[in-house]
């Protein structure tokens, strides 16, 4: 499953409720502006296997109503006049199936 990600410009962490938190393992980092919140997520290599074989991305959220939402494989976050980078570096694992 994929895990936040700490990103230049990041303002708020959630903490998910304790059952919640079980399931993500840690906390979500996020930017607040009042009007939008914005977290970063990597992905790990099984599953960006699986998005470069089908194209798709599956999104759930929770509840009756969808909100106005976005998702990109670019920042959504900038830093003066560039994207936001992630802090943390580095590549998901590489998966058994991936043959890489």
């Amino acid at each position: 499953m994929a895990i936040s990600v700490k990103f230049e410009g990041f303002n708020s962490t959630m903490v998910p409720e304790a059952l919640s938190l079980q399931k993500i393992g840690r906390a979500i980092y996020c930017f607040r502006d009042g009007q939008q919140v914005i977290s970063c997520w990597r992905l790990t290599q099984a599953e960006l296997d699986e998005i470069a074989a089908t194209g798709v991305v599956w999104l759930a959220l929770r509840g009756n109503d969808s909100p106005d939402l976005r998702l990109s494989g670019s920042a959504l976050v900038n830093v003066g006049k560039r994207h936001a980078k992630p802090i943390e570096i580095g590549r998901p694992k590489k998966s058994k199936n991936s043959g890489k």
